[in-house]
């Protein structure tokens, strides 16, 4: 037979009696909704019936910082001045100083204050504080590229595009043809920093085998990261250590070595001239580069590269044991008669004189070196404006007539 539900109610209220009868002067407060529960099938809730100290549901205000707002016990944290409106417990003024559209800053908008335009008239759209046309999105037939509203269509390569369409030319992922390595390197100063996607996609589009790591391994090892980006003279010092690493797969130009000598012959300084150098090597053959490369080794085996700027006597005597390795360089196919018939026409231009003697032969040059060195004894910045004319027709007439008749 089983327990009824009164019986056990009373024995549950007895026993909250029983338990209480120690603490006459405690405040005890029931919930009565408990009371009732003729309905319920689950008699254990009457194991809810537990006295609660009233205390225990008094609210305590709470701003959080807060200088105004409510305190969540239906109080005030504060209020703010007139022209000021609460937003999350801070005092903000309205601003709509040039902007017709747009967040106020105190939890409005300027315009006509409408949340779903921004403060726009129906029809229009805010942009940067002003209401305009709606932009309209324009992806029609496109993969990539701008979306014209400042979005994109799309980066390539896509889902439906051939993997090595990696560039996206007018709204269209294509394969880009190959490149040589100063497109590479274009393409490597064109890549935001720390894009190594973009980084290796433009190795990848390289040369099919042009040792890009041993390049990257010997800047590494000459310091030339380590420069600074303004320090020329070190990254130029950096980059020629590892001359033929760059030009063995990079340098494909068709330039002969004296085309390349006098392209470097006539850089400027600073900046721009690291620049138009590097352009010079581009430029260059295969060929021309390892020559090139003797006669700079020679030089910085000479000291030629440790010479102060001003150092004029140290650069002369770094540059001229080298002389050597710079003809085999700075040479071409014009005869001494050439050469001389070239300079008639230089009016004392520096770079137009080395390009007629650096275009002559070997052997050409050596005729025109003696010519020139009789000339330099007997005249010199000082002499009579006819010395050159006078030594020519005299002391130096066999000379000359060597030079012509070679």
């Amino acid at each position: 037979m089983g327990t009824s539900k009164s019986a056990v109610l009373g024995a549950v209220l007895s026993l909250l009696l029983i338990s209480c009868s120690g603490e006459a002067d405690r405040d005890v407060v029931y919930d009565d909704s408990l009371l009732d529960i003729s309905d319920r099938a689950d008699l254990a809730a009457a194991d809810a019936l537990v006295p609660m100290d009233a205390a225990e549901f008094t609210c305590v205000p709470s701003c959080h910082g807060g200088v105004c707002g409510d305190n969540g016990c239906g109080g005030s944290c504060g209020s703010c001045p007139e022209e000021a409106n609460c937003v999350d417990g801070s005092c903000y003024t309205a601003n709509c100083v040039d902007k017709e559209c747009g967040s106020d800053g105190a939890g409005g908008f300027c315009g006509n204050g409408d949340l779903e335009t921004e403060g726009c008239p129906e029809g229009l759209v805010c942009g940067d504080g002003k209401c305009g046309e709606p932009c309209l999105v324009d992806c029609a037939g496109k993969q990539c590229g701008d979306d014209g509203c400042g979005g994109d269509c799309g980066t390539c390569p896509c889902d439906e595009c051939d993997s090595e369409a990696i560039t996206c030319e007018d709204g269209i992922c294509e394969v880009p043809p190959e490149c040589d390595c100063q497109c590479v390197f274009d393409c490597l100063d064109s890549c935001d920093e720390g894009d190594s996607y973009c980084a290796q996609a433009c190795v990848d589009n390289g040369p099919p085998s042009w040792g890009y790591p041993d390049l990257i391994n010997c800047l590494d090892q000459s310091g030339y990261f380590d420069c600074a980006e303004d320090d020329q003279e070190c990254l130029t010092e950096a980059f020629n250590m590892c001359i033929d690493e760059y030009s063995y797969p990079c340098l494909h130009g068709d330039a002969l070595c004296v085309d390349m000598y006098l392209c470097l012959v006539g850089c400027p300084s600073g900046e721009d001239g690291f620049e138009c150098s590097s352009a010079c090597f581009t430029e260059g053959s295969w060929e021309a580069n390892q020559i090139w490369s003797l006669f700079a080794d020679c030089l910085e085996l000479a000291g030629y590269f440790e010479c102060e700027e001003e150092d004029e006597e140290c650069l002369a005597q770094g540059w001229d044991a080298c002389g050597e390795e710079l003809l085999a360089c700075a040479h071409s196919d014009q005869t001494c008669a050439e050469i001389s018939d070239c300079l008639d026409g230089c009016d004392g231009v520096e770079l137009c004189e080395k390009s007629c003697v650096a275009y002559g032969t070997v052997q050409a040059q050596g005729l025109w070196g003696t010519v020139d060195a009789c000339v330099a004894d007997l005249c010199d910045d000082q002499s009579a404006p006819d010395c050159e004319s006078e030594a020519l027709a005299g002391v130096c007439a066999g000379a000359l007539e060597k030079c012509l008749e070679g």
